[in-house]
């Protein structure tokens, strides 16, 4: 009987104490939830120190990569710095030498990183009113070559310019119809080349002249005035004399050759010749003859004027090829 109240006593210990351990003990519900909490502490840890490696590493790579491409391409912002700006230079100087009326008068070099630019110009269309601080052409470049873009039908060649059979006869009569307020923009080419001075006191205006060279496939042209200005003789370029003409048209040909990798991708052409093999011997060959002109003359040449100054100029001029660019209703 003894040993049995002392079983019976250890039993009552055994279940106060099993009692009380299950009391100090949590609930499943509050120990799902310290165990789920501690898990996405743990998580988010993890996650920010793996974004934080991978951001570190992609700052590395870019600090690391993207300047060694800016290095090895052609890196046009660092060519547009002023007070050089270099760039813009260099296209007004190819898309004067290439096309009549066009001129880059302003430019912008936005970097994007390894080796991507986005190019902003303003450029300007001498037949059409100039809006200054506007940026209205967008071109890419992608290691040292550009890319699509908006140009807007500014930055284009036109073929067969002075290729055009064309009746001046007929031509001056469709002309008289017009307001005599109407201002008419003319490509033209003469029967045989004149001097540049005799042009210049023409009762038109000379807006552009191709250099006439009959001793190399490429002749280049001149921008008869500028409305945007890096020094003295770009404001005096209307008023220069042909020795003077001869020096500008001779450093844009060595501006050109200087920095091919700028403007290559846009082709040379020569009225209704596309270069595309050997374009930078072709430019030598040009350059060098340059040199040598003694008398500037030009056979192809683009004029403008009010109605009866150009129908008196046509009426009087041996012309073999007449191109209408553009015919402004001013009254």
């Amino acid at each position: 009987m003894e040993e049995y109240r002392v079983n019976n006593q250890m039993e009552e210990v055994l279940d106060k104490e099993l009692e009380a351990l299950m009391e100090s003990m949590p609930d499943y519900g509050r120990l799902e939830k310290a165990i789920e909490r501690s898990i996405k502490r743990k998580i988010k840890r993890i996650v920010y120190r793996t974004v934080a490696a991978v951001m570190a590493a992609l700052l590395i790579v870019f600090l690391g990569v993207s300047p060694a491409m800016n290095a090895i391409y052609t890196n046009p912002a660092k060519l547009n710095e002023e007070p050089d700006k270099t760039l813009q230079k260099v296209m007004r100087t190819y898309w004067e030498t290439l096309e009549p009326y066009i001129e880059v008068i302003g430019m912008d070099v936005e970097e994007k990183g390894f080796a991507r630019y986005e190019i902003s110009m303003e450029v300007a269309n001498h037949r059409e009113a100039l809006y200054v601080g506007t940026p209205n052409t967008k071109v890419k470049m992608v290691c040292g070559k550009y890319k699509d873009g908006e140009t807007n039908q500014l930055l284009y060649h036109t073929l067969g310019r002075f290729r055009m059979e064309e009746s001046a006869e007929e031509m001056i009569e469709d002309f008289k119809e017009l307001p005599k307020s109407a201002k008419i923009y003319l490509s033209v080419r003469e029967k045989t080349p004149r001097m540049v001075e005799e042009l210049q006191k023409e009762a038109i205006e000379l807006e552009w002249i191709q250099v006439y060279q009959p001793n190399v496939e490429f002749q280049g042209g001149l921008n008869m005035y500028l409305q945007g200005a890096f020094d003295d003789k770009d404001r005096k370029r209307r008023n220069m004399n042909a020795e003077e003409l001869k020096e500008v048209y001779v450093a844009n040909l060595e501006q050109l050759q200087a920095y091919p990798q700028l403007w290559e991708e846009w082709k040379l052409k020569n009225d209704n010749v596309v270069f595309v093999y050997d374009i930078e011997g072709i430019l030598e060959e040009t350059l060098e003859d340059a040199k040598q002109i003694e008398v500037l003359q030009s056979q192809n040449y683009c004029i403008s004027g009010q109605r009866d100054e150009i129908v008196e100029y046509l009426e009087k001029t041996e012309l073999v090829s007449i191109k209408i660019d553009d015919i402004s209703l001013i009254g």
